[in-house]
């Protein structure tokens, strides 16, 4: 008779099979967890020990006679261990031999209980904080036993809990040992740990001026001052336990790439509780590189052009087919890799011949390119759409219409109202007051001033 077997995922059945009868070395005991090791003699083959792992059987194929049997402790890890308890089924107990069974007789099974252990670990936060004493030896501890860990903080310091394998704001804890006992203990000013989770901002650019960093975490007071990795100390603000505020300018950051710091409280006057380390990323030094931006003018279409790009604009100088004419106005912009602190990118787009608008546009309002790159994914090409094209040179963008000192330089928009009058859509971009006023004159919209350069 056969059996079916039906099952809905798949299913592995394992078997070994044996030549004639032999001995069976199987395991158990407590934290078993079925591939320990034991020693096994074999005949023939001298005293030495050779590692079987168990459960596994001798049969046939391998030598008769005597077998010898040993276990001995196992380390997995520098904190878990197996250590032999007893080994039944021997021929002899006190030599630990036993007799392979010869043709016609029975299978021997020879057990080997192990006990499972583990090493406790206790970590002290800060060290100086207090002690730590275990309710039994600090050594391997058996799976299944109670183990409890009192702390005690020094004197004017506060216990902050627990973590680890337990957690917890009580003094004592206990656990049952099913795993490696982990008693870490916190001490700090107050019942909370010393954390930190999150900074922001996260990175630091070079002419930034002062900024202040904000720190996210657990167990700040009016104490805790950030200490930089040379041993530089800041003074802080405290919001609360869980919020401080640090204020630095281009002085704190000496060095660029990544500035290493912690947050740390004095709990007495050689201790102190302290954070993991913070890394804020420092940005390169760079140099400001100015360009000129030329304008250029179709009368054929009626049509103005901008572009920062040399190349750019002595190729459409010497194109003998161009009808685009520099009208002799500039402004100075920055080159896009290489400008200050507080500039932004002018993102250019340009239409098409057919079906247009043909002609460009430029802003440097992040949100504004962003939409009309978005617009461009959802509008087909055979529709007049804006495509975006590259990022054109760095700019200043006003505020409350005011430009900054570093970028004194009024650019004004003016435009020609295009998709009203049914005709491609222009924009042409000013220094000039008078010029911009004489725009709106001939009947040009006045956006007024968009962006701001240097001198």
């Amino acid at each position: 008779a056969s059996r079916r077997i039906g099952a809905a995922s798949p299913t592995q059945i394992g078997a070994t099979f044996v030549k004639g009868p032999g001995i069976v070395l199987q395991t158990a005991g407590t934290g078993d967890d079925g591939t320990l090791q034991v020693g096994v003699a074999v005949p023939g083959y001298g005293d030495t020990y050779y590692a079987f792992n168990a459960p596994t059987v001798i049969d046939s194929t391998y030598p008769s006679g005597t077998y010898k049997m040993i276990a001995r402790d196992r380390y997995r890890t520098a904190t878990v261990r197996f250590v032999p308890q007893s080994i039944k089924g021997l021929d002899n107990d006190t030599t630990g031999a036993i007799a392979s069974p010869g043709p016609g007789q029975d299978t021997k099974t020879v057990t080997f209980a192990f006990q499972k252990q583990f090493y406790p670990l206790v970590q002290l936060n800060p060290e100086c904080g207090g002690t730590v004493i275990l309710s039994g030896p600090e050594d391997y501890t058996a799976t299944g036993t109670m183990l409890s860990a009192t702390a005690t903080p020094g004197a004017g310091i506060t216990f902050a809990g627990w973590n680890g394998t337990v957690s917890g704001l009580a003094n004592k804890v206990t656990m049952t040992v099913d795993r490696v006992p982990e008693f870490y203990a916190d001490f700090n000013a107050i019942n909370e740990p010393l954390r930190l989770t999150k900074i922001s901002p996260a990175a630091y650019s070079p002419g930034q001026g002062q900024t202040v960093f904000e720190f996210t975490g657990s167990g700040f007071t009016s104490k805790t001052i950030m200490v930089f990795a040379d041993g530089r100390r800041k003074s802080a603000q405290l919001v609360n336990s869980k919020t401080l505020r640090v204020t630095l300018s281009e002085a704190d950051f000496p060095v660029q790439g990544k500035v290493v710091a912690t947050l740390a409280t004095a709990l007495t006057s050689t201790c102190a509780a302290e954070s993991a380390p913070v890394v804020i990323d420092v940005a390169p030094i760079v140099t400001a590189q100015k360009v000129t931006v030329r304008e250029f003018y179709n009368p054929a279409l009626d049509r103005y052009f901008i572009t920062a790009n040399d190349n750019e604009g002595r190729a459409i100088e010497v194109d003998p087919f161009s009808q685009e004419r520099a009208t002799g106005l500039t402004f100075k912009a920055w080159a896009t890799d290489a400008y200050p602190a507080g500039a932004s990118v002018v993102y250019r787009f340009y239409g098409s011949p057919d079906p247009g608008p043909n002609s460009h546009f430029l802003t440097a309002n992040v949100s504004e390119a962003r939409a009309l790159q978005r617009a461009e994914l959802d509008t087909p090409s055979t529709s007049k759409r804006w495509n975006y094209e590259e990022m054109s040179f760095a700019i200043k963008t006003p505020q409350n219409f005011v430009c900054p000192a570093d970028a004194p330089v009024q650019i004004y928009r003016a435009y020609n109202n295009g998709f009203k009058r049914g005709v491609d859509s222009n924009h042409r971009l000013l220094n000039d007051a008078s010029q911009y006023a004489q725009m709106i004159a001939n009947g040009w919209i006045g956006e007024g001033v968009v962006m701001c350069g240097p001198r």
